[in-house]
């Protein structure tokens, strides 16, 4: 079954529940209503304590620039200014029009 992509600029949660405030993304080509699909190259930056994060598993079968998109079922890493981990990411806000798997 597919999951819901992430294309919301705010849309990824790290482990203590901060939104992101915006999403660095190299994908120009492929958008939905809110934004770009989010790829696993992407870099998150947030507010508090986790400074920005990283994905580490994407899509399996959609790709977008041959790049792995990041959909609800994505894993990612935390990361404060030290660089060590704060944790993991999650898709809070997916855009439910558009799914992949």
């Amino acid at each position: 079954m597919s999951n819901p992509v992430n294309s919301k600029p705010n849309g990824v949660q790290d482990s203590s529940g901060s939104s992101s405030v915006s999403n660095i993304t190299a994908n120009q080509r492929v958008k939905t209503t809110y934004g770009p699909i989010g790829i696993i190259t992407d870099v998150p930056q947030f507010a508090g304590t986790t400074v920005t994060g990283m994905w580490t598993v994407g899509a399996t079968r959609v790709k977008v620039n041959g790049l792995p998109i990041i959909n609800t079922a994505s894993v990612g890493v935390g990361l404060n200014a030290v660089p060590s981990s704060t944790g993991s990411l999650s898709v809070a806000q997916a855009d439910d029009k558009v799914k992949g798997l």
